[in-house]
């Protein structure tokens, strides 16, 4: 008896083909558990989310923000988790006189918030290789030379002058 026969004759005949009559599915069972059971078999329930910083409504933490630091409501509202209505209302409730938004502040005022710096990016190897060899220049070389040679006579890198011929045609 050789090996497949031996293997057939533990296991059966091999099924090759399936017919969906013969096929049911079987009853789907939904097990219930309590809070405790769940907490014995798979351990103490965690928050997935880690939670804000909890900032309470404090008059001190209310005038450092929206007077010394001159934010608005709507941005101790985001930085808060809470409703622009609840600051506006506890606003009210201490005194405090505050802007809702940066469109209310007077002319005068100024915006403490750090201002954005417009950096200019760095130029890209392409672009400066753009720049030494422009197309006019470029296009005399390709027609005279091979990329190698004209790799060796400009001092770009192979790959960047067959980048300047995709860009330049």
């Amino acid at each position: 008896m050789s090996g497949l026969n031996r293997g057939a004759a533990k296991m059966g005949p091999m099924r090759t083909e399936y017919n969906a009559d013969d096929m049911e599915p079987g009853d789907v069972k939904i097990y219930y558990l309590t809070p405790e059971e769940i907490e014995k078999k798979y351990g103490p329930v965690t928050d997935i989310h880690p939670k804000r910083k909890d900032f309470s409504l404090t008059r001190q933490f209310l005038e450092k923000e929206l007077i010394e630091n001159k934010r608005t409501i709507a941005w101790v509202s985001y930085k808060t988790g809470r409703p622009v209505e609840v600051i506006e209302e506890a606003c009210k409730k201490l005194g405090i006189d505050a802007v809702l938004s940066v469109d209310q502040r007077k002319d005068g005022e100024e915006k403490v918030d750090k201002e954005i710096e417009l950096v200019e990016r760095p130029k890209t190897k392409i672009e400066e290789a753009m720049e030494a060899w422009p197309k006019d220049k470029f296009t005399e070389l390709y027609e005279q030379f091979t990329y190698n040679e004209i790799a060796e006579k400009t001092g770009l890198q192979r790959h960047m002058v067959q980048e300047l011929r995709k860009k330049y045609a």
